[in-house]
């Protein structure tokens, strides 16, 4: 239901590089603009809403945990899989959610954030990344521009991603399989005052 009324209202959805273009000023995009996230690499992921985002010819962005896809882990997009996918639907992407960072960070984060960025390069080339849980600190930060990511992303109150944002703070809105879907209309309806909204979608149902 909510990719059919993206679709009838006539939203432009990107993918990340169209993003990054757009917030260093270097394109212009449509009010009606969306980008779609998927955090985790969950098999559903390939199963349900591939096809429907193919239905629409909608773009979206995948997060994976390098560590679960490279051990082709149950439940989770193999590693072997992901040049098959992006040749059957080249529109969607995947992007990191680190390698191995699904853990409470408390001390050593920067060594710890650059092993497992390390990691990541090793088996993948991405170029954008979403935090585990949304959390990140200064540190954090630090190692992923040195180590070339260009952009990532967050959560945040504002909801709304805007160009005064930090380009590692990037904020997206959560979207829960029990969201009402009056309330998944309301954030478009109110949105006229930013360009662009994006979406993490964790659940697969929300796309029917």
């Amino acid at each position: 239901m909510q990719m059919k009324y993206l679709k009838i209202k006539g939203y432009k959805t990107l993918n990340c590089t169209e993003l990054y273009l757009w917030r260093k000023g270097k394109i212009k995009l449509p009010k009606k603009s969306v980008l779609i996230t998927f955090d985790d690499g969950y098999i559903g992921q390939e199963k349900y809403a591939m096809p429907i985002l193919k239905k629409y010819n909608f773009k979206a962005t995948a997060f994976i945990i390098g560590k679960l896809t490279y051990n082709n882990e149950k439940g989770i997009i193999k590693y072997s899989r992901i040049p098959k996918l992006k040749e059957l639907y080249p529109k969607f992407d995947f992007e990191s959610h680190t390698f191995d960072l699904h853990v409470h960070l408390d001390k050593d984060i920067y060594n710890r954030t650059y092993n497992d960025a390390v990691k990541q390069n090793k088996y993948f080339n991405f170029s954008f990344l979403a935090y585990p849980f949304g959390n990140y600190s200064s540190e954090m930060i630090r190692v992923y521009k040195y180590i070339g990511i260009k952009m990532a992303f967050t959560y945040g109150k504002n909801r709304y991603a805007t160009r005064r944002q930090s380009i590692y703070r990037i904020r997206r809105i959560k979207v829960n399989a029990n969201e009402d879907f009056s309330k998944f209309i309301s954030f478009y309806i109110n949105s006229c005052k930013y360009v662009l909204q994006i979406y993490e979608i964790r659940k697969i149902s929300l796309l029917l």
